[in-house]
């Protein structure tokens, strides 16, 4: 199985067969997790000076972050994708329905002007 690949000069980093750069909510929620661990961890250290306990401490904080941040994120993303695909679906049958006696938007009926 090939991770690494190089394409139109761009190293592409493949998990499970997927581009990573085109999973949603990957990146912004993997950095978050990476920094807040390491902040945690640090921390910790700087408050108590126990190395290993320090560095569970980081590295279990960035799992949970990472997980609790890439959730968060897909929901909002799926939501607001509904949303823009209800928006889109409208609009199109508005523009199907524009001039015909079924407008939403005509008020007055040919008929009686």
């Amino acid at each position: 199985m090939e991770m690494w690949k190089l394409k139109n000069a761009v190293m592409e980093f493949s998990f499970f067969g997927r581009n990573v750069e085109e999973i949603p909510c990957f990146k912004s929620s993997f950095m978050t997790g990476i920094l807040s661990g390491f902040g945690i961890g640090m921390a910790h250290f700087l408050a108590t000076s126990r190395v290993k306990r320090s560095a569970d401490f980081g590295f279990y904080s960035f799992i949970t972050i990472t997980l609790v941040y890439w959730t968060y994120c897909r929901y909002k993303w799926s939501k607001d994708r509904f949303i823009y695909r209800q928006i889109q679906s409208g609009l199109q049958k508005a523009a199907v329905l524009e001039g015909t006696e079924k407008d939403p938007n005509q008020t007055i009926k040919l008929d009686e002007a």
